[in-house]
């Protein structure tokens, strides 16, 4: 009975810890590609409505791709309090057209002592469609 105890108090229970850990960060990087091409085609919808309007010029408005980017990222993520991950999220511009998302997460784990630290990062790149009436 002693052996068993010392296997479950210095093997059984990491794994478990492992397990747990592995399971959430697998939940929490489908939720942050998610988020991540959620806020990314939103910025890329952050057109100069004017501009194109004028001219049929097409082009992203950097500080309306902004904002609108971490609207929807962090509607799209309001569970992370409860899963208990950090997420964050950065924009650039890869042509006045085209907009490159790169999010990261880090997630607590169950076992700080057992389990290595869990980062995870996602990269997005959308694209604005837009065309004139006919």
């Amino acid at each position: 009975m002693a052996w068993l105890a010392i296997v479950m108090v210095f093997l059984m229970v990491p794994l478990m810890g492992l397990t747990m850990d592995v399971t959430r960060a697998m939940y929490v990087r489908t939720h942050l590609q998610a988020a991540s091409d959620a806020g990314c085609q939103a910025a890329a919808d952050s057109m100069r409505v004017p501009l194109f309007q004028d001219s049929g010029v097409q082009e992203i408005d950097a500080a309306l791709m902004i904002a609108r980017a971490e609207q929807v990222f962090n509607a799209t993520l309001r569970d992370s309090g409860k899963v208990r991950f950090i997420p964050s999220l950065s924009l650039r511009l890869l042509t006045p057209t085209s907009v490159e998302c790169t999010t990261t997460a880090s997630v607590d784990r169950l076992i700080p002592s057992v389990v290595p630290e869990i980062k995870l990062r996602v990269m997005t790149v959308s694209e604005m469609r837009a065309r004139t009436k006919p």
